[in-house]
């Protein structure tokens, strides 16, 4: 799991810009929402075009943030400019290879026409009569062009002292765009299996859409495809189409999926009991439980000096998930810094579906935009809005009951997990034994004047920083060193409170 906390403090910066544009996302919102927004009250050309446009900037940031991870793991790399280009060129070629692969027949939401790659017209015999672009890899093809784009350039790496020669640049730049390619190619014949496993998942819960063990499946695929930045293989079909149910109007005109359908009833003041079930538990996870994971996490921190630093980032994540309806930056901190809170969150949330179907509590989310990735379900503007609706007020009052319940264990478990769990599942001993080389590392005991941690790293303060041995630090396993005067920043991921600890007992023994 070292890897993976390597990767989240490489990737700092990337989440930082994902974070802006989910704000960005909330604020217009509630600046441009027909039902709750400020033009409901006001409007004007200025207010549509300031509300309009933070929409068009988060979106473009929220769908393209896998290319902004991939310049960031690229550019973290020695002769990272050269590793850039190689890699954004080879990250064209392994998306336009999977356009000539013949596949079995795919829904459209299962392609993505990035960098505006496509094919409407081709002479090719298998292409000819359709409009065809790159499969829908989300966060899986920049892993796959990332390591290729390493194993392309590691020639320069092994010269890091020497200067990139015309020579050594194009042949980097070669050998990844070969890998990149014969990477497409072969991508492009498994991954369509992959798709079709969730088209077929897709049709299985849609069978049922009153089943609890359904809606589970649903709550725990859509935590985990949104992650990786595949929701729309799931909430397209069921959010917009005849999957996730259809209604028809006293006017006549059929309206398909559940996003659509709860839409159209809210206008039409013609509210089923049907309709909504693929939004309540947001409404729980946005306002209440991830507020309550966040806070905990900040709990956890012992140091004023970085709890300081760390409230204002806190503040806006809560204010994120309450009216950006999504907390997508957040999961994907969880699978990078605490692989076993992410399980948790995602197996939780399965459970919310099931309580709710089993108990028929529906909240939707209005919305006329398709845009999956960038959606926001479950804001706190649209909760109170409902109070409104005197039909509503029991589905209300028990979302908000739940709500409660799950921020309160959201928070427990949090805490339990950074104060006893967050090891990287290593045993007790052990964990005891990596806190006697750190102090080893940074000069004994004697030199240790304050000991500090949050839920990435450890701050060490010593008496005298000359008998710091960085290169001991690395060696046990130190994924980042900071220096501030006298003071260690250790980045070890979520383990750092549990080392803090020991390192903590062993001064006092």
């Amino acid at each position: 799991m070292r890897y993976l906390h390597s990767y989240f403090q490489i990737l700092k910066l990337p989440f930082v810009i994902l974070l802006f544009a989910c704000f960005l996302g909330g604020i217009s919102n509630l600046i441009v929402n027909n039902s709750y927004g400020i033009v409901s009250v006001v409007t004007g050309d200025g207010i549509y075009i300031v509300g309009e446009a933070m929409g068009m900037i988060s979106r473009a940031v929220i769908n393209y943030v896998p290319l902004l991870m991939l310049i960031r793991l690229t550019t973290q790399r020695e002769k990272g400019s050269v590793m850039v280009g190689a890699g954004l060129l080879g990250y064209i070629t392994f998306l336009a290879a999977t356009i000539f692969v013949p596949s079995a027949p795919l829904p459209a939401y299962a392609y993505s026409a990035m960098f505006s790659l496509g094919s409407t017209t081709s002479s090719i015999s298998y292409l000819a009569g359709a409009a065809h672009y790159p499969l829908l890899s989300g966060m899986v093809g920049i892993i796959i062009v990332t390591a290729l784009t390493y194993a392309g350039c590691n020639s320069l790496d092994k010269n890091k002292n020497q200067m990139i020669t015309q020579a050594s640049m194009t042949h980097a730049v070669l050998k990844t765009f070969v890998y990149c390619l014969i990477a497409g190619v072969a991508f492009g014949f498994v991954w369509p299996y992959f798709i079709l496993f969730v088209v077929r998942l897709v049709n299985y819960i849609s069978s049922d859409l009153s089943s609890p063990l359904n809606m589970v499946l649903y709550g725990i695929a859509d935590r985990f495809l949104q992650t990786f930045h595949l929701s729309a293989l799931i909430r397209q079909p069921l959010w917009y189409t005849a999957a996730g149910g259809s209604w028809t109007n006293i006017a006549g005109t059929t309206i398909l999926g559940d996003a659509n359908i709860w839409t159209a009833q809210v206008a039409s003041n013609a509210l089923t009991t049907s309709t909504g079930r693929f939004f309540a538990p947001y409404y729980v996870m946005n306002i209440f439980a991830m507020p309550a994971m966040i806070w905990a996490m900040y709990g956890v921190g012992t140091s004023p000096k970085q709890r300081g630093k760390m409230r204002v980032l806190c503040i806006m994540a809560t204010l994120i998930s309450f009216i950006s309806g999504t907390t997508y930056p957040l999961q994907m901190m969880l699978l990078l810094v605490c692989p076993v809170l992410f399980l948790f969150h995602m197996i939780y949330n399965g459970f919310l579906y099931g309580l709710f179907a089993t108990i028929n509590v529906n909240l939707g989310y209005q919305t006329v935009d398709v845009h999956t990735m960038s959606a926001m379900p479950g804001t706190l503007p649209e909760f109170i809005s409902y109070m409104n609706n005197p039909t509503l007020y029991r589905n209300l009052i028990i979302i908000a009951v739940i709500g409660i319940v799950s921020a309160v264990v959201y928070y427990i478990v949090t805490r339990l997990y950074f104060h006893y769990g967050a090891s990287d599942l290593i045993m007790h001993d052990e964990a005891k034994k990596d806190a006697m080389l750190i102090i080893k590392g940074v000069g004994g005991q004697e030199n240790i004047k304050n000991v500090e941690a949050d839920i990435t790293s450890l701050y060490i303060t010593v008496y005298d920083k000359n008998t710091v041995n960085e290169v001991v630090l690395k060696d046990i396993g130190t994924i980042q060193i900071q220096k501030q005067d006298n003071t260690y920043g250790l980045y070890y991921g979520a383990k750092s409170y549990i080392l803090r600890k020991n390192i903590k007992n062993s001064i006092r023994e």
